[in-house]
């Protein structure tokens, strides 16, 4: 009997380091810690240290006191005195807090405006596109900004690459797509189809689960919420970890 137990007591010894063996703590449960955003806009707010935030390679990054919300990509919005910047993790204030409003185009596109007017900018805040009042559609593909005047009759094309340079209209009007809207939902969905784990859910307790339906994470957390891809953000209680699988 005592040797069956021994077994026994082996056995799920094995069984959960096989399980908890596949996570990697960037920090371990913790009290006091808030959890803001989610997924490629996750942060964290620490009570000794501040906000901070982890890229892919689980390194750590500080972040300013007027840092409000991310955008992805290491991107976060900048708020002074009522306008909106850009802040990039590692970098800085890449874009002032100079506009009433600013989108993230693609990954690495901004489109800004003041009082209606918009113009778009790179990563460098190199204006590609001056202010105008035109109507236009933005559509980032990879390093390539496209950018249809929607005012104009037949509506213009006109591309950009990430350093500024522009490329021929014909090209750009080309490579937009006929329903760019479509376009940028199938991206959304392949990124997220690319995804190998999934939440488990149990009597109000989370786990992850594989593409095989294989638990990696028992279920056991009282909240999951996904980081960057691979990443996730675990609470036990009133305490918060963060993990990559």
């Amino acid at each position: 009997m005592q040797r069956n137990y021994y077994s026994l007591a082996f056995f799920l010894f094995c069984s959960a380091t096989s399980v908890l063996g596949q996570t990697r703590w960037i920090f371990p449960l913790t009290a006091g810690v808030e959890v803001v955003g989610s997924e490629q806009s996750l942060y964290f707010k620490f009570p000794d240290k501040g906000a901070v935030v982890f890229d892919a390679a689980a390194k750590e990054y500080s972040l300013p006191a007027e840092v409000k919300r991310g955008l992805g990509n290491l991107y976060f919005f900048y708020e002074k005195e009522g306008y909106s910047g850009i802040w990039e993790a590692g970098k800085g204030l890449i874009i002032p807090a100079a506009y009433q409003r600013i989108e993230l185009v693609g990954t690495q596109f901004f489109d800004c405006s003041n009082y209606g007017a918009r113009t778009l900018v790179n990563a460098a805040h190199e204006v590609l596109v001056d202010y105008t009042f035109d109507g236009m559609v933005a559509y980032a593909s990879g390093d390539t900004l496209l950018v249809k005047y929607s005012g104009s009759n037949p509506a213009k094309v006109v591309g950009f690459l990430k350093n500024g340079s522009k490329i021929d209209d014909k090209k750009a009007t080309a490579a937009f797509p006929t329903n760019f809207r479509a376009a940028e939902r199938s991206r959304i969905e392949k990124e997220q189809a690319a995804n190998v784990f999934s939440i488990a859910t149990e009597n109000r307790k989370y786990g992850i689960k594989n593409k095989e339906g294989v638990l990696v994470v028992p279920v056991e957390y009282d909240e999951l919420k996904p980081g960057l891809r691979g990443f996730y953000a675990a609470r036990k209680g009133k305490e918060w970890g963060y993990f990559q699988l």
